[in-house]
């Protein structure tokens, strides 16, 4: 269990839809080529299917956080949304945890669940298309990219490695990447 890092005096309340405020990432999350989000629970799949289900702020983010960098993140009020650019897009990646991961905005990250709690969206809605991992008090989440595997850490855990650009020729699984599925709705 975990005491959330995001609570505010409001964090009771609902958001309406076009009340969250998208900013600059807060500093505290960027640590040289990674970021470090606190104890949480997260949805780790394309953010776009999460935070991506308020047609308010999603535009705002993407206008915010997509710049050259390979590890994108903006503020969806006071909780960090993240993202990493997949080597190749769009399509459905194998992480190390044996579940494919779809993508349809061309980047995986991590979006706090208490976000989507709080702007009113049911797992149901995101669940069959992420995953959700908690991050337990006194420990952080370490998010990197490195050749295409999209890495994320947790100390005293195994990783979760997301390979966006595998090399067919050293695997006997060649479903690493589809491109056959349309996982929007």
């Amino acid at each position: 269990m975990y005491d959330s890092p995001f609570a505010t005096a409001d964090s009771k309340f609902k958001y309406e839809p076009g009340e969250i405020t998208v900013r600059e990432v807060d500093p505290k999350y960027c640590h040289n080529d990674s970021l470090v989000l606190p104890p949480s629970q997260y949805i780790i799949g394309d953010p776009c299917y999460s935070a991506g289900l308020d047609d308010d702020a999603w535009p705002k983010w993407v206008d915010i956080a997509l710049k050259e960098e390979p590890i994108e993140v903006a503020m969806y009020g006071d909780y960090p949304v993240t993202s990493v650019k997949t080597a190749h897009g769009d399509g459905s990646y194998l992480g190390s945890d044996g579940k494919y991961y779809p993508v349809d905005s061309g980047a995986i990250g991590a979006v706090p669940v208490e976000l989507m709690e709080r702007m009113g969206i049911s797992k149901d809605e995101y669940d069959h298309v992420t995953q959700v991992i908690e991050v337990p008090n006194n420990k952080t989440l370490t998010i990197t990219e490195d050749d295409g595997a999209i890495v994320f850490s947790i100390e005293d855990q195994d990783d979760l490695v997301i390979d966006t650009d595998p090399d067919f020729e050293d695997c006997d699984d060649e479903k690493f990447y589809e491109d056959d599925e349309d996982y929007s709705w």
